[in-house]
């Protein structure tokens, strides 16, 4: 037996039972799954669950399974409607019986002595005491559980840097919607009053529900993009507090509110628009932590920022292919996808000898986009059976295919004739990529090294505008051949009336030509005013009237018309049809049969005063069609017949179920006006001049990229306001991030545009000597400029940061003083002392500090109170070599009040060690110059502080809680004793490195052997060199063991 929600209340209502269309319903749909229930003298209360269960489609309860599942809206396409989800279609309830009488049923009321004698042994029924007289006071608590709302259109998105991109892994944007309890409750009144309440949001049971407290919506993904991807939007959620007596605790910590504070909660809420899909500008504005306060003191808490990001032009590409002769191949655009980001090309070289002689040099040109660009390649794999098939991007990064790193000089070699080459490019920009195919197929009847040089190509002629009714059909050096649609246009040029033939003409055009261009087109026509037809009930010709079923139309009013316009200005036209029927196509027959039904209409305008003599007259059968006469407008004959074909075609030989002969046994009147246009063109033909003639002799200069709309060196702009509870804001933040092209970038921009050793051909040494040296670095030259203002009302203090610093993908940081040997050597590595000195200083100075402990535990900036003696030491000793000093950053902080003003520089550095370890002349232990020790402080530098009645100090200072990383390469960076040789690795192992700072400061290496030497086992040894105060190296911590055989 199944029990719903309402025959669990129905008995406390004594008389019918009606809570209103939306309540009635909604309860009628739940039935009761589990319930459990318990009782004291002063009520009742049943408790469990109970499920939706409506099979109404259209209902907001609709489940299609007991357990729960989407519903989508019936009316819409399934791509585009909104899916509703119920995560759990069981609802837990609550109903809660008084027992109390009901003032609403009175004994006198009733006027069965045998129910007056049952109501009087259930208790008195004065409604002051606990009685089991019946009832009608209740409280019935319905939990509905979470439900999500997806939206199809919109598209889940991410931040990359500052700008919108879809995230692939999070495609569906869903709104989840809170848990909410719905409160029935009626009193035991006479009148006995039905309430329905919302007791509150996104409660997690019945009891701790506080209605004043509503988590509202939550969105995920939290950034969300509209088609198109120009527009979106980030929400995470929203949380409104209305409660006197409870703040949730998340606002609590974060903000400090008290627990009678009461408003709205917005994590973020953000707006994202771009100018163009993949480049020109970005914007973004919104607030992150965003707190109104509604009471007791109205505020306003948040972060309320935009930002600007340059993402540059549209990525274009393009490529040139040139032989050993200097020749120029330009490759052939087969198919460009835009949706795909993907471009194949295809070109065919001469080939007859091998590939010393024999090979070509392809450049990638990027003309625009944002840079910097990283272009990968990939050449020498075969072509696929299907040439329109394009390569996964998973070829770009697997070691397998052999992937070319060439974004520094935009160009490789081709050394096989009979290859397909792809090319992926991407920039900094993350919704710019392309992939390029390009395959290369031989022409074994030429050899580029025997051609002559090429003559110039003499430049192609363009009409401009270019449209369709004129066009270049074909063309040589001296003249082209126009195509002119409709063909009865009157072309003249230049003023001068040419000769067209069949919509065909030749017109002179010689290199460096410009020729004026018009064409006339009159058109004559038709234009249908009004229309009457008229059905024929059979399908032969009879002897006297033919009989009609329905006409269509009014042929009087199309009489009225006629005789209301002038003769030039009117023209009647009767089409007339028969049905094509089973067996025979009697097309004969059905020819005679449709002249007699025009006949039959061309006799009922006449006899309405219509000369037969203005009316023209089309008899088709069932064979033909107005569309089949080349004199007939196709739009003055479209719907007088099914699909404005013949019904011998709509027959389809009987296979059409839809056909209807009956259709097809009708005359048609249409009263036609003639009109007559006249449509003009007017354009200019040109051709550029010839180039002149190339020897060869040396390389001519390609032109050079476009320039972008946007500027190059601008990549970011952004700022930020932080208000606390006031109008006023306390904080604010400018931030800027530039492109400033360094040295190398300019080096290598006129590498690439010095083309005469870049010749085909083998490669010559000397083309890698004129390189800039270095590794690229895509990122070099981005600096970042960050200017903040806070304000600290409680200490009346201000605080003023100034920050630059270089990019994160940046190689070299802001400067950089030496270099890291690009390979391995075996001799002592370039030094410099004041390098030295000034890389050990900054490396030395935190760890020889007496106040380094307590920084890394509090966290602040503190004195470094050393000297030079230690690094001068070192670097006498040569025990430890700078090899590059990097500056990444630099920072400076001022804070400062009526009295006092305390301030810091203080700078991100990086040395990069070169150890050697020794004693005497005898190495120990060293490491690759190739691969040195890195470490990197992202915070030491000097501070300035000025206060009343004491001295200004300016000394040196750092911040551990800034963070800094110390980098040993990898394990095969470090060599023990290798005046022995490379053999004895294999023996020695280096176990582990470490910067000790006890007292004294000691630099230790500990060492382990890697062979079984029997009964005697070593197990380790470590080596020691003190700095801070400098001793003599020590072997300190061996361990030996003995193992005695039993």
């Amino acid at each position: 037996m199944t029990v719903g929600m309402l025959d669990i209340i129905r008995p406390y209502f004594f008389v019918g039972m009606d809570l209103g269309p939306g309540i009635q319903s909604a309860l009628a749909a739940l039935h009761v799954d589990e319930f459990e229930s318990t009782w004291d003298d002063d009520g009742v209360v049943i408790w469990g669950v109970t499920r939706i269960d409506s099979d109404d489609p259209s209902s907001p309860f609709f489940s299609p399974q007991a357990g729960g599942g989407a519903l989508t809206n019936p009316n819409s396409s399934s791509d585009d409607a909104l899916r509703w989800e119920w995560h759990d279609v069981a609802i837990r309830f609550r109903l809660t019986l008084a027992r109390r009488a009901a003032d609403a049923l009175r004994p006198g009321q009733v006027s069965s002595t045998d129910v007056q004698n049952v109501l009087s042994l259930l208790g008195p029924d004065t409604g002051t005491v606990q009685s089991d007289y019946p009832n009608t006071q209740f409280r019935l608590e319905l939990m509905f559980e979470l439900v999500t709302v997806t939206f199809p259109r919109l598209i889940g998105a991410k931040l990359d840097s500052w700008v919108l991109v879809p995230d692939p892994d999070h495609r569906e944007v869903k709104i989840s919607l809170p848990k909410v309890l719905l409160i029935l409750t009626q009193d035991s009144a006479s009148d006995t009053d039905f309430d329905v309440n919302v007791g509150s949001f996104g409660a997690e049971t019945l009891d701790d529900a506080d209605p004043a407290i509503a988590n509202l919506i939550q969105m995920n993904p939290p950034y969300a993009l509209v088609p198109g991807e120009q527009f979106g939007f980030g929400f995470k959620k929203a949380v409104l507090d209305l409660s006197e007596s409870r703040t949730p605790p998340e606002l609590l910590s974060r903000f400090g509110v008290g627990e009678d504070w009461k408003g709205i909660y917005l994590p973020e809420v953000r707006f994202f628009v771009s100018t163009q899909r993949s480049a020109g500008v970005a914007f973004n504005f919104g607030a992150r932590e965003l707190l109104i306060g509604l009471d007791p003191t109205p505020g306003l808490w948040g972060d309320f920022n935009f930002d600007v990001e340059v993402l540059g032009d549209q990525l274009q590409v393009g490529l040139r292919l040139y032989g050993v002769s200097g020749a120029r191949i330009d490759p052939e655009l087969v198919v460009s996808d835009n949706s795909a980001k993907t471009d194949r090309y295809r070109v065919t070289v001469p080939s007859t000898a091998g590939p010393d002689t024999e090979n070509y040099v392809l450049f990638v040109d990027v003309s625009s986009g944002a840079a910097p660009f990283v272009i990968t390649a990939v050449s020498g794999e075969d072509h696929p059976t299907d040439v329109s098939t394009l390569p996964d991007s998973g070829i770009f990064d697997d070691a397998a295919h052999s992937p070319e790193d060439i974004s520094v000089l935009q160009r490789m070699r081709l050394f096989s004739h009979d290859q397909r080459v792809a090319i992926r490019i991407t920039s900094r920009n993350p919704a710019q990529s392309r992939v390029i195919v390009l395959d290369v197929y031989p022409d074994l009847q030429t050899s580029s090294s025997a051609l002559p040089p090429p003559q110039p190509e003499i430049p192609r002629a363009q009409l401009n505008p270019p449209v369709e009714a004129v066009r270049i059909e074909s063309q040589t050096d001296e003249e082209v051949v126009l195509r002119l649609t409709p063909a009865n246009g009157i072309l003249t040029v230049d003023g001068a009336p040419v000769t067209v033939t069949d919509g065909v003409a030749r017109v002179p055009s010689a290199a460096d030509s410009s020729h004026t261009v018009n064409v006339t087109w009159n058109r004559a026509g038709e234009v249908e005013l009004a229309r009457y037809t008229l059905s024929f009930e059979f399908d032969r010709p009879w002897n006297g009237t033919v009989g009609t079923v329905i006409p269509t139309g009014d042929i009087d009013a199309l009489v009225a018309t006629w005789n209301a316009l002038p003769p030039t200005e009117r023209h009647l036209r009767v089409d007339a049809y028969a049905s094509r029927e089973s067996g025979g196509a009697q097309s004969e027959h059905n020819l005679t049969l449709s002249g007699n039904r025009s006949q039959y209409l061309v006799d009922q305008l006449v006899a309405r005063g219509i000369s037969a003599a203005d009316i023209t007259v089309g008899t088709w059968g069932n064979q033909a069609h107005p569309s089949s006469d080349a004199s007939v407008e196709d739009q003055l004959a479209d719907g007088q017949v099914p699909n404005d074909h013949s019904a011998e075609a709509d027959w389809d030989e009987g296979h059409n179920p839809n056909y209807h002969p009956e259709r097809f046994r009708v005359a048609v009147a249409s009263l036609l006006r003639p009109t007559e246009d006249t449509e003009t063109y007017s354009g200019t033909l040109t051709r550029d001049p010839a180039p002149p003639t190339d020897t060869h002799d040396d390389r001519p200069e390609e032109p050079a990229a476009p320039q972008g709309q946007h500027p190059n060196w601008l990549r970011h702009i952004g700022g930020t306001l932080r208000f606390e509870r006031d109008i006023i804001p306390v904080a604010g933040e400018l931030r800027l991030t530039v492109d400033f092209q360094t040295a190398h970038e300019e080096g290598l921009e006129e590498f690439r545009n010095d083309l005469d050793v870049v010749g085909p051909g083998m490669e010559e040494p000397d083309e890698q000597d004129r390189l800039p040296q270095g590794d690229p670095n895509p990122e070099d030259g981005v600096v970042e400029f960050r200017l903040g203002i806070t304000y600290d009302p409680s200490t009346n203090t201000f605080t003023e940061t100034l920050v630059a610093k270089a990019g994160e993908g940046d190689r070299d940081g802001l400067w950089s003083w030496g270099t890291i040997p690009a390979a391995d050597a075996t001799g002592e590595p370039d030094s410099d002392g004041w390098r030295d000195v000034l890389g050990l200083y900054f490396t030395l100075a935190p760890l020889l500090a007496s106040t380094a402990s307590d920084a890394a535990n509090g966290g602040e900036i503190v004195p470094l109170v050393i000297g030079l003696a230690a690094p001068i030491v070192i670097t006498a000793l040569g025990v430890v070599h700078v090899l590059r000093f990097t500056h990444y950053g630099v920072e400076l902080n001022v804070r400062h009040d009526d009295d006092e003003v305390h301030a810091a520089l203080l700078f991100d550095v990086e040395s990069a060690l070169w150890l050697n370890l020794k004693i005497g002349d005898f190495i120990i232990v060293t490491n690759r110059p190739d691969k040195p020790v890195k470490v990197r402080y992202k915070a030491i530098g000097f501070a300035l502080d000025v206060t009343p009645d004491a001295p200004t100090r300016f000394l040196p200072v750092f911040d551990s809680s800034r963070g800094y990383t110390i980098d040993l390469a990898d394990s095969g960076s470090l060599r023990v004793l290798p005046a022995l040789g490379s053999a004895l690795g294999d023996i020695i192992q280096v176990l582990g490195a470490r910067i000790a700072r006890t007292n004294p400061l000691n630099i230790e290496v500990e060492l382990g052997l890697g062979v079984d030497l029997g009964v005697i086992s070593v197990d380790r040894f470590g080596f020691r060199l003190p700095v801070d105060p400098l001793g003599a190296p020590t072997i300190t911590s061996i361990g030996v063991g003995v193992n005695i055989p039993e």
